[in-house]
């Protein structure tokens, strides 16, 4: 296995990023803010058992955890009202939900650089060097650069619209459980 080398970049972030990587950072942000909401939606949908003041309610009553826990969430509320789903598009978000929220997050809040022969890169500040002969501690202080190419991010922005396209067709998949009518009592 080859060995890793490490590079003490010193260069500055800057807000000045080309235009093709703003309007993919952007899609990647916008698009992801549309997956949540989808999420976002189903948990009120079935938490409030469709009252038509449901979304309503649910920004007043329902904090919006991480997408981890916002997944966990529908899947409790739609055991609790017995709401029949789509599980294996249920199973593909959480599988693919993993795999593109870390991506994510560094791509919308971490800081651009520009160094060659490396080309673009985000700075993560969150987490720890694993090691390996490398920097020690928290990337805090001494951040990590990741290079990211523009079809890097295009890359991203698709996985992103898979998910969007996925919950969808979740949406579309509940299936309520009728109640037993509540009419009064003779």
């Amino acid at each position: 296995m080859p060995r890793k080398t490490y590079e003490h970049i010193t260069s500055k972030g800057t807000p000045k990023i080309p235009a093709l990587y703003a309007r993919e950072i952007g899609r990647i942000v916008v698009s992801w803010s549309h997956f949540e909401l989808h999420i976002q939606q189903m948990i009120w949908a079935i938490a409030f058992n469709s009252d038509p003041l449901g979304d309503r309610l649910g920004r007043l009553a329902i904090i919006e955890p991480n997408m981890k826990n916002r997944l966990a969430l529908l899947e409790k509320a739609a055991k609790l009202r017995k709401v029949r789903y789509d599980e294996t598009v249920f199973d593909r978000i959480s599988e693919n939900c993993k795999a593109v929220v870390d991506e994510r997050n560094l791509i919308a809040h971490g800081a651009w650089t520009h160094k060659e022969p490396y080309g673009w890169m985000v700075q993560q500040t969150r987490g720890a060097w694993a090691g390996n002969g490398g920097p020690q501690g928290t990337k805090k202080i001494q951040p990590e650069a990741a290079p990211r190419s523009l079809a890097h991010l295009q890359k991203t922005v698709s996985a992103i619209d898979n998910l969007v396209a996925d919950a969808s067709r979740l949406r579309l998949s509940l299936e309520y459980e009728r109640e037993p009518s509540r009419g009064k009592h003779q």
